[in-house]
């Protein structure tokens, strides 16, 4: 599943092995600490999972994962989400 995931993220070619490997790490790390469910209805897959968690691993790999420590779920729309009110 790994592999798969990371054939889906095409901006993954730019890391070295080495930071792959640390990024898969993290990864193992955010799904065991984070939930990451579907709204109205959506059932999220295990790859799915795998490619939300990957994204947001990239954004700390050379950080520190506890910058998520704030956030205990993840939830994944069907379609794009719209909020009913703006904000300025």
């Amino acid at each position: 599943m790994w592999r798969q995931a990371c054939d889906a993220l095409p901006f993954l070619a730019i890391y070295s092995d080495e930071e792959l490997a640390r990024l898969r790490d993290l990864v193992v790390l955010f799904l065991d600490a984070k939930g990451i469910i579907g709204a109205q209805g959506h059932e999220v897959t295990p790859l799915q999972r795998t490619i939300i968690a990957i994204q947001a691993c990239v954004l700390v790999l050379n950080l520190d994962l506890a910058l998520y420590d704030g956030f205990e779920t993840v939830v994944v729309y069907p379609g794009e989400f719209v909020p009913g009110w703006e904000y300025e």
